[in-house]
Parts: structure tokens; sequence; C-alpha cells
């Protein structure tokens, strides 16, 4: 499973399943409302999927759909999903004056609350829940082949670790930060 697919880094983690009897499960974000469609490029077609996170219970009924369909269950989800909405603050709009606090804090109140809380949603929240989702049948398909462990790979950003803001970005860098700090956590009860 591959998450964040709408976007071409999710395209190309989905691309590396083009082989045969290998299973796909794409989501894809953007746009509005659950969005699901056809993936033409992979050889099973019938186990294809994509879907925009919206709830829990979106989650609870693709991981249902993908088990009735793949019964040993899935070997890897890579939750790739991202997105930036704090463009009120990015330095290409303009760049505080560093050597000012009020310059500073004016920039920072340039950030809205709802676009933290749509990137968070999508950078943390929503792979959270795929994983918790998804958890089952990647433990499914661990026990059902000797000598293997299903995998979860998260895949982040640089502005999750860097000492700057990704350009003025707060909002995504903490978001990529947190989305690291998820698998130490999951690694501690999983």
């Amino acid at each position: 499973m591959a998450t964040g697919a709408q976007a071409n880094e999710g395209f190309k983690v989905s691309k590396l399943f083009d082989v045969s009897d290998l299973t796909a499960v794409v989501t894809g974000g953007g746009g509005s409302g659950p969005r699901r469609q056809r993936v033409q490029y992979r050889p099973r077609k019938d186990h294809c999927f994509a879907w925009r996170y919206l709830s829990q219970n979106d989650l609870k009924r693709l991981a249902n759909e993908v088990a009735s369909k793949e019964s040993k269950g899935i070997h890897l989800l890579v939750n790739n999903a991202g997105i930036a909405r704090d463009d009120e603050t990015k330095y290409t709009e303009g760049k505080p004056d560093f050597k000012s606090a009020q310059s500073i804090s004016d920039h920072m109140w340039k950030s809205q609350p709802e676009s933290w809380a749509e990137t968070f949603q999508t950078n943390i929240v929503a792979q959270f829940f795929t994983t918790a989702a998804f958890l089952p049948l990647l433990a499914k398909c661990g026990d059902s082949t000797p000598g293997y462990s299903s995998s979860v790979v998260n895949i982040a950003s640089i502005s999750g670790v860097m000492k700057g803001s990704s350009v003025g970005q707060f909002a995504y860098a903490a978001s990529k930060a947190g989305m690291l700090a998820l698998p130490r956590l999951r690694s501690s009860i999983v």
C-alpha cells in the first residue's frame, strides 16, 4: 500500500509494485470528497484502489475491502502522503527582518490555524490511522510467509530534521518532524 499517489512521488512509489502478482493499494489526496479510481498501470487491476483519506471509517472500509481481496494480507505499507498548506509564511511571499523580533512575530502571525490543522491532518494524523487500519493485514502477511516480516515505510522530508523552517513553512516542517517521531513511538508497541 502506498499513500500519496496523487502526487508524483506516490505514483513513483506505487510503480515499484508493477510486477506480476504484487498488489498496489494506492491512496491519493487533494480535492474534496472521497475519490476512487482504477489504476490502469497495474497487472492485477481488480486489486487496485485509490482513496483520499477522509476519516477513520474510510480507512477501515478500505482495509476491509483490501482484506477481502488479499486473503494473505499485505507485505508493505508506504506512508508517503504529504502537503504544505502554510503558504502565508513562505519566504517567497517575503521574509521578515531577522534582526527584528517584531518583524519575526508579525511574520509568524500570518500563519493560519486552518493551514496548520490541514497540514497536520494529512502529514501526521492520516499516516497514524492508515497504519492502524492496515496493521492487521501486515501482521497476517508476515505470519503467512515464514522468515518474512511485513514492513511500514514512512517517507517524510528533510524539512523534518533541518534547523530552518523549510523556507518559512513552519507547519510543514513541524509536521514532518512529527512524522519522523511516529515510527519510534509505534515501534515501542508493535
